[in-house]
């Protein structure tokens, strides 16, 4: 195991893999080959399109890991740490709970269990966790996000600002940090601040809806309602099911004075046709009645 270990250290996923293949072939019952291999698995996983594959092979050597000893708070939070990857919150937030089981200090599980938590919603119980974490010298960026993104949900602004600046110092190319500090800054009043760090997001992440969508908002509050209307058309084309983005677009096209009323209440009406599931037809219909309203 000392050899597959010092191949990993060199970066030679493969090497490690093939010499924890060989002491299994040995031994299937090495609960550390298990662990290791899922490991090698992972890292071997960017250089390779089959990426789910890696990542269910992974979880199958955790799971045998675990068979063999239940009482290792590692393995539970390595295979946390997988489900969550997987969006398998439930998951993820019961291999903590057993990981903590073991050994209450074992940080890394606060940290997955905070993340989950707070993409669940539970943004209260996620401060804890990810406090936990970061107290323990976690020095995550994922997990000071986390916890930024729980303290807006909660109305805590300028505790999530503080956690949004922390991020930036360890990883300058978050563009979720951007994002959100972004909007603290909207929030503030500081528009120019705000389409700042919209700016950043949207060069860092350009295929992800969200930052345009709220540089959008941006524009808007500001009475740039052309660039609002610029910002949102992207956002649509990226993300064609966020149904608030047709509204704000709505309420731009409506604050415009370029822009006739058939245009606008025909764009709105694309919503019912280019959404499903997270847009229903009726909320498309609201939104044509709301743009009808505003011209009468």
């Amino acid at each position: 195991m000392n050899r597959a270990r010092a191949y990993l250290g060199q970066g030679d996923d493969k090497a490690a893999l093939a010499e924890c293949n060989r002491v299994l072939d040995l031994d299937p019952h090495d609960e550390d080959a298990y662990a290791l291999r899922a490991f090698a698995r992972l890292k071997n996983e960017s250089k390779d399109t089959e990426s789910t594959t890696h990542v269910d092979l992974a979880l199958e050597d955790l799971d045998a890991a675990i068979k063999i000893n239940p009482n290792d708070a590692e393995y539970y939070a390595r295979r946390a740490e997988l489900h969550l990857s997987q969006d398998h919150h439930h998951e993820a937030i019961q291999d903590c709970d057993d990981a903590l089981r073991i050994d209450m200090d074992f940080t890394p599980a606060y940290a997955v269990r905070g993340i989950a938590k707070q993409q669940l919603g539970a943004y209260e119980e996620a401060i804890v966790d990810c406090g936990k974490a970061i107290d323990g010298n976690v020095d995550s960026e994922n997990v000071y996000l986390a916890r930024a993104a729980a303290y807006h949900a909660s109305g805590e602004s300028d505790l999530a600002f503080v956690d949004c600046e922390l991020v930036i110092e360890l990883d300058a190319e978050n563009a979720a940090a951007y994002n959100l500090r972004g909007l603290i800054w909207l929030e503030r009043g500081s528009i120019e601040e705000a389409i700042a760090d919209f700016d950043t997001a949207t060069d860092l992440a350009p295929e992800w809806a969200v930052p345009f969508g709220n540089r959008g908002n941006a524009f808007q509050t500001e009475g740039d309602f052309q660039r609002a209307i610029r910002d949102y058309d992207r956002a649509i084309e990226l993300d064609p099911a966020s149904a608030g983005i047709y509204l704000n677009r709505a309420t731009a096209f409506a604050n415009s004075c370029n822009t006739s009323k058939q245009s606008m209440i025909s764009r709105c009406c694309w919503t019912a046709r280019a959404t499903h599931s997270r847009c229903t037809v009726a909320e498309a219909r609201f939104i044509t009645s709301w743009a009808n309203t505003i011209w009468r």
